[in-house]
């Protein structure tokens, strides 16, 4: 094991993640426009509760906290990214 080969892992995790990320606030994008045909708010905090559940319940026991606060920064980011395409 190397460092350099370790860094080229995570590189190569990073390209996926990324498109994996950005497939998601696509799909963000278009619930916001259906919250906004539907006259419904973009903050759905019964949603979030069942995602950030959902993600302590999938992660292995010593990464749920971490995974948690990354996934709030997805949340964030997505409803940033909502109420800019319903401006």
């Amino acid at each position: 094991m190397s460092l350099e080969k370790e860094r080229k892992t995570i590189d190569r995790i990073d390209q996926k993640l990324l498109g994996l990320l950005e497939e998601r606030m696509r799909a963000a994008g278009r619930i916001a426009e259906i919250k906004k045909a539907k006259g419904l708010k973009i903050t759905d905090t019964a949603r979030e509760k069942e995602i950030l559940e959902m993600i302590d319940r999938a992660s292995a026991k010593d990464l749920a906290e971490g995974n948690k606060a990354i996934w709030k920064s997805i949340i964030k980011a997505s409803k940033a990214y909502q109420k800019k395409m319903t401006e």
